[in-house]
C-alpha cells in the first residue's frame, strides 16, 4: 500500500529504507528536492513537516518564491480527433472546452468538487461505456 504525507498544500512520499533500517521520503510534485527521514511513521511525518517549513524558510532566506506542486493548468496531448469531439461536444453543451474537460476528469476521477476524489473502475462504472465509446472513436479516427 503506497502511503502519502500531506502539510500544507505539500505531498510527501513515503518509503523504507531496509539497508539504512529507515523511513524516508521527499516533497512530492516541485522542481527542488527536499528530502526527509525518521525512525517511525510519526517521526517521518514530523520530519516532512519540518521540512516544508524549512523549505519555505529557505526560499524567503534566498528570495525564491518556493514551487507549488500544482498550478491549476496542465497541457493533454488528446490527438486531433479526440480533441474536435470534444470541442464539438463543448460547443453543443454551450461551454467551454475547458469547463467541458474539467467536467469529464471529475466525472472519471469520481469528484463533485474541488479537493474531493476516489479513484473509480471503469470496468464496472456506469461511465465505462462512454470512455469507451471516446476510446473507440479515437482508435477508429487516428
Amino acid at each position: 500500500m503506497k502511503h502519502n504525507l500531506t502539510y500544507k498544500g505539500y505531498s510527501g512520499s513515503v518509503d523504507i529504507s531496509i539497508e539504512d533500517n529507515c523511513l524516508h521520503g521527499k516533497i512530492e510534485f516541485i522542481n527542488d528536492l527536499v528530502t526527509f527521514e525518521g525512525s517511525t511513521p510519526i517521526e517521518l511525518k514530523t520530519a516532512f513537516e519540518e521540512a516544508v517549513d524549512r523549505y519555505f524558510a529557505y526560499c524567503k532566506k534566498t528570495g525564491t518564491v518556493p514551487d507549488k506542486p500544482f498550478s491549476g493548468s496542465f497541457n493533454v496531448r488528446t490527438g486531433a480527433a479526440l480533441h474536435r469531439l470534444s470541442a464539438q461536444v463543448a460547443a453543443s453543451k454551450g461551454v467551454s472546452l475547458n469547463e467541458h474537460v474539467v467536467a469529464c476528469l471529475r466525472l472519471g476521477n469520481n469528484t463533485k468538487a474541488e479537493g474531493q476524489f476516489s479513484v473509480i473502475d471503469t470496468k464496472s462504472s456506469d461511465t465505462a461505456p462512454a470512455f469507451k465509446m471516446v476510446a473507440s472513436h479515437e482508435a477508429s479516427t487516428n
